[in-house]
């Protein structure tokens, strides 16, 4: 059957929610603890744990974003060979109108 763009795209956009879901599940306890640990800064200072947060952060958030950064990256190569190839399947559809014209 037809299937329109959307149908296309469907596995990649499956893709990005389970992704957006893992990055919330690694970085929203990051960010609570922070939090926690944050309140306590007038009394005794920034602590070596807090410090240590930010590193996590960077660690989670880069290995978040590289599956993300592919997934876009294989959107727009599918859509740009799509609209490469588009003259060639033209070129096929009209070829065979005539084979079957000339039948």
């Amino acid at each position: 059957g037809n299937r329109d763009s959307r149908g296309l795209a469907e596995p990649a956009y499956r893709r990005l929610r389970a992704q957006a879901l893992t990055e919330l599940a690694r970085w929203l306890p990051i960010q609570i603890k922070q939090a926690r640990l944050a309140r306590v800064f007038a009394t005794e200072g920034v602590g070596d744990e807090y410090r240590a947060l930010p590193g996590r952060w960077l660690l989670w958030g880069l290995v978040s974003t590289l599956p993300l950064v592919m997934a876009t990256w294989l959107m727009v190569a599918h859509s740009t060979a799509m609209l490469r190839a588009l003259p060639v399947m033209l070129r096929a559809v009209a070829a065979s109108r005539n084979l079957i014209r000339s039948l």
